[in-house]
């Protein structure tokens, strides 16, 4: 009996051994962050689909700046939680995904005397990332005032 366990046993992993070797790469690889480049010029539509998922999804990722973890030099804006992933629950708010991290308009090309600019670690420098601290009734005010600017 105890020979044709350890039969049944050495076929069970010779199998698993080599249906793990066979297997195949996932067909969109999930990444915290978004693809750096195409393979080729020449890319296929199906590589074009892959690349825009990717990078949709890699964008859409629970950034590492939160409502309990504010930007710093060791926690910048526009990356992502390595801790998060798609399997776990959705961030709420105040808790933004990595592309809502991403400068301003109002960063990038400021046109009033109080907006700051671009700063990766510093907390005054977008608005978005600002009313996350705010509290509520500051941030209702400053809701009510984007809804008019254009």
């Amino acid at each position: 009996m105890s020979k044709r366990c350890s039969t049944i046993i050495a076929i069970v992993v010779a199998l698993s051994t080599w249906l793990s070797a066979t297997a195949a790469v996932p067909y969109i690889q999930i990444m915290p962050r978004p693809p750096k480049d195409l393979a080729s010029r020449a890319a296929s539509q199906e590589d074009l689909a892959k690349f825009a998922w990717q990078e949709f999804l890699a964008l859409n990722w629970k950034a590492s700046v939160d409502s309990t973890h504010a930007p710093g030099p060791s926690n910048q804006r526009g990356l992502p939680d390595l801790a998060w992933s798609y399997s776990k629950p959705a961030p709420q708010f105040p808790n933004p995904l990595v592309w809502q991290t991403y400068a301003q308009t109002t960063e990038l090309r400021p046109n009033l005397a109080g907006i700051t600019t671009f700063g990766i670690t510093s907390m005054r420098t977008t608005r978005l990332v600002h009313a996350i601290f705010m509290p509520t009734t500051t941030r209702n005010r400053l809701l009510k005032s984007w809804c008019c600017f254009r």
